[in-house]
This record gives C-alpha cells, structure tokens and sequence, in this order.
C-alpha cells in the first residue's frame, strides 16, 4: 500500500492511506502562504479531524514530498519523525 512522507523544516511525517490525506498552500494575505497537511480518519460521528502540519510558509523554504510502501509504518496513526 502506498502512502507519502513529507518534509517541512525540522518536521518529517509519514501519512498512510488510513487517513483520506490533503497537502494545501494557500495564500492569505495578511500571513502570506501557508502549508497544511491533514487529514480525517474514519466516517460519520466517529472520524478524527488531524492537522500534521498547520504553518506560515518564508521565502527559500523547501517542502519534499516522497510516495513511500506505507505497509512499513504503523497502518493506524500518521508517524511524527524528529530529526
């Protein structure tokens, strides 16, 4: 099963298809671009609502995003990394 890894500053997530995942940049104007990553598992009364990443995004900032075999991660949560 596939899923993605996403880098942003000293963050590294692992999202698996356990969750119905989204990677947005918008912009706003008062803060500028933003990046969110999130996602709901589970349907109805039971799903859970999950920001991974929720941050204004600066000039030279790089965001890496990789299709990874999520069967070797936990299938039940996203995985924080720290670096």
């Amino acid at each position: 099963m596939r899923g993605f890894r996403i880098k942003f500053r000293s963050e590294e997530i692992v999202v698996t298809p356990d969750f119905r995942s989204s990677v947005t940049i918008f912009y706003n104007s008062s803060n500028g671009y933003e990046l969110s990553v999130a996602g709901i598992k589970g349907f109805g009364d039971d799903a859970l609502d999950t920001f991974w990443i929720k941050s204004d995004m600066h000039i030279g900032e790089s965001i890496e995003i990789e299709i990874i075999n999520a069967d070797l991660f936990v299938s039940d949560l996203c995985k924080k990394i720290r670096s």
